[in-house]
C-alpha cells in the first residue's frame, strides 16, 4: 500500500515538474481579455529567477499589457518592451519550441501594422516539426494554436 501511495505521489510530482509552464500557456490565452490575469502574470514572472522561458513569457504578457492601456504611447511602449524581452529570450535559446510557440501566438493576434510578423512561417514550421516527437502538454497546446491559422 505504501508503495502505491509513493508511486502516485512521485508520478504526480513528475507530471507537475514536467510542464510547469502549462499554466502560463493557459493564461496567455486569457490575458488579452482579462486585465487582472495579465497583470498577475507579469508580477509573478518578475519575481521568478530569470531563464529564457520566463523571460519569453514576461515579454509576451508585457506585450499583451498594451491591450489594457488607454494611452497610445504607453501601449506602444509596453508592446516594444515586451517584444525586446521575447526576442532576447529566443536569442538565448533559439531551439526552444515553447518560445517559438509564444512568439507565434503573439504574432497571430496582433495588428499587422505593428510589423511584428516576419517569423510566422519559421515558427510554424518549427512547431510542426516538434509535433513528430513524443506527446506532451505543449504539443496539445501547439496543435490547438495551429488550428487557428
Amino acid at each position: 500500500m505504501k508503495i502505491i501511495v509513493l508511486f502516485i505521489f512521485l508520478k504526480s510530482f513528475s507530471a507537475f515538474s514536467e510542464d510547469k509552464f502549462q499554466q502560463y500557456r493557459k493564461n496567455l490565452a486569457l490575458a488579452p481579455t482579462n486585465k487582472e490575469v495579465c497583470f498577475l502574470m507579469i508580477k509573478d514572472l518578475e519575481n521568478k529567477p530569470s531563464d529564457a522561458k520566463i523571460l519569453g513569457y514576461l515579454g509576451a504578457f508585457t506585450m499583451i499589457k498594451a491591450n489594457h492601456q488607454i494611452n497610445p504611447i504607453q501601449k506602444l511602449s509596453s508592446f516594444n518592451s515586451g517584444k525586446k524581452l521575447l526576442e532576447k529570450a529566443i536569442q538565448q535559446n533559439s531551439t526552444d519550441v515553447e518560445l517559438r510557440y509564444i512568439r507565434y501566438a503573439i504574432q497571430l493576434s496582433i495588428p499587422k501594422f505593428l510589423g511584428y510578423n516576419a517569423e510566422l512561417a519559421t515558427d510554424k514550421k518549427m512547431m510542426h516539426n516538434y509535433l513528430a516527437t513524443s506527446e506532451t502538454a505543449l504539443q496539445a497546446d501547439i496543435k490547438e494554436l495551429l488550428k487557428v491559422k
